[in-house]
C-alpha cells in the first residue's frame, strides 16, 4: 500500500526501474536459496551472476537471436 501511494504519480520510466530492481532481487534470492550448488564456490556473487545471465538472455532474445 505504501508503494502505491509513493508511486501514484510516477511516470512509466520510474515504474519500470522499480520493477526491474525488484525482479533482479527476486532472481538473486532464488539462486541463493533454491540452487545451493551454485552458491558453494561463488556465494558472494552467485545472485549477481544469475541476474547478469538472465539479462544477457533477455538482450539476445530482444536482438533477434
Amino acid at each position: 500500500m505504501l508503494g502505491n501511494v509513493a508511486l501514484a504519480s510516477a511516470g512509466p520510466e520510474v515504474i519500470a526501474a522499480v520493477t526491474a530492481v525488484a525482479a533482479g532481487a527476486i532472481l538473486a534470492m532464488l539462486v541463493d536459496t533454491m540452487i545451493p550448488e551454485a552458491t558453494e564456490s561463488t556465494h558472494d556473487y552467485s545472485g549477481l551472476i544469475a541476474v547478469i545471465g538472465f539479462l544477457l538472455a533477455f538482450i539476445i532474445t530482444k536482438s533477434g537471436g
